[in-house]
């Protein structure tokens, strides 16, 4: 899904009943998200995530009911994916 946060914050809400390996792509459609963050609901199932560019220290957060992504989400070409992978207890997402 392309999520356009151009005119405030936004929340997605993630499959209620998912199956093991459903995902859930997500790009930051205008490039906002730093301004205009997203949230991601897991829709009465646990959210983590992992900053893949957070440096050296790259780690997980505690899983919880949402996530709320406020970094880049860009390369030089353009948006970076940020996908949420059901594993069977929890959404786990990176970006």
């Amino acid at each position: 899904y392309w999520v356009d946060s151009t005119s405030g914050a936004l929340t997605v809400t993630l499959p209620a009943n998912p199956t093991v390996g459903d995902w859930v792509t997500m790009f930051d459609g205008e490039l906002k998200w730093q301004t205009n963050n997203l949230t991601v609901d897991g829709n009465g199932n646990n959210v983590r995530i992992v900053n893949m560019g957070g440096g050296p220290s790259i780690s997980w957060n505690s899983p919880a009911s949402s996530v709320t992504l406020s970094q880049p989400a860009y390369s030089p070409v353009g948006p970076i994916p940020t996908s949420f992978v059901w594993n069977g207890s929890v959404w786990s997402g990176s970006m």
